[in-house]
């Protein structure tokens, strides 16, 4: 069973199906250049974060998400530069993503309104020799490997204070491969995601603020998603929190501002869906890195 029902992943990742295919984080509140470009030079300083997601523990062919993003301000901050790679695998299935995002901020009152744009593309991978043939003489893994760039494109809104954001994007606005011509499509296809979240920062003690936040998604003909976060923060050092994903799992994070420069974080998935029997949860790390004479000189902890 195990192995039947990963060979409908990879046929769900590889094909035209109107379903998630965008990588899921659950520390997106620190990762969220990677589904938003206008984030792109919303911080004083260069910054950069990498995190890798091993989804479904002890269950074969699993997603297993890595993520790299680097942005910082350009231009006295009137600008951002970024740049994002994301290695998703799941069986035989892999992709690869690469873009580059600018951001324009500018300042409205006691915030920042962000209006971002990137380009790019997502490399699709099928290693067919590792699928697992029943049938005799199936000639699946005759062509071995099969492998296709798909260019794209995205844009995102992002308005930010010191201790409130909300952001609506589209990480990539092509849906399909553009040297297709015909209705039928028998290759990688993508398909669009609508991301919108939200979070503000209450507490007015350094030695004790809580910051819930809200992260909507939707694709076409899928029911709309959501994340319900809420993380505790103790004296500008240590962050513990709880999230709920709708329909698939409670969450619980960690994260630890080591010095004025490095950051950790971590979070555990307790699935709530029928794989809970195949898999002992999810773990997502985290670690970022911040680089510049802005970066502040004692501990403060990233909000977001």
């Amino acid at each position: 069973m195990k192995k039947i029902f990963v060979f409908l992943l990879a046929v769900a990742a590889a094909t035209n199906l109107s379903a998630q295919q965008n990588p899921q984080y659950s520390q997106y509140m620190f990762n969220m250049l990677a589904v938003n470009p206008a984030y792109a030079g919303s911080k004083d300083y260069l910054t950069t974060a990498a995190l890798y997601r091993q989804q479904w523990s002890d269950f074969e062919g699993a997603p297993q998400t890595a993520t790299f993003s680097i942005h910082g301000p350009i231009s006295a901050g009137k600008m951002g530069l970024g740049f994002t790679f994301i290695s998703d695998k799941i069986g035989p299935v892999s992709r690869m993503d690469f873009f580059g995002s600018y951001a324009f901020h500018l300042e409205t009152g006691s915030g920042v309104f962000a209006l971002g744009i990137q380009g790019g593309g997502v490399q699709y991978t099928a290693t067919l020799a590792d699928l697992r043939t029943f049938d005799v003489g199936d000639n699946v893994q005759a062509n071995g490997n099969e492998s296709e760039f798909l260019p794209n494109a995205g844009a995102g809104l992002y308005y930010y204070t010191p201790k409130f954001y909300a952001g609506l994007s589209v990480p990539q606005l092509l849906s399909d491969d553009p040297k297709s011509t015909s209705d039928v499509k028998t290759g990688p296809s993508n398909t669009m995601h609508y991301f919108f979240n939200t979070g503000i920062v209450l507490g007015s003690s350094d030695n004790f603020k809580i910051k819930p936040s809200v992260m909507l998604k939707y694709v076409q003909n899928v029911p709309m998603t959501y994340d319900i976060n809420a993380n505790l923060f103790f004296g500008k050092v240590v962050g513990v929190g709880v999230s709920y994903r709708s329909e698939d799992a409670i969450v619980g994070l960690l994260s630890l501002q080591l010095t004025p420069q490095l950051r950790f974080g971590y979070s555990y998935d307790l699935t709530q869906t029928d794989i809970a029997d195949y898999s002992s949860g999810t773990h997502e790390v985290m670690l970022g890195y911040d680089f510049g004479h802005a970066v502040p000189k004692v501990r403060v902890p990233r909000y977001f």
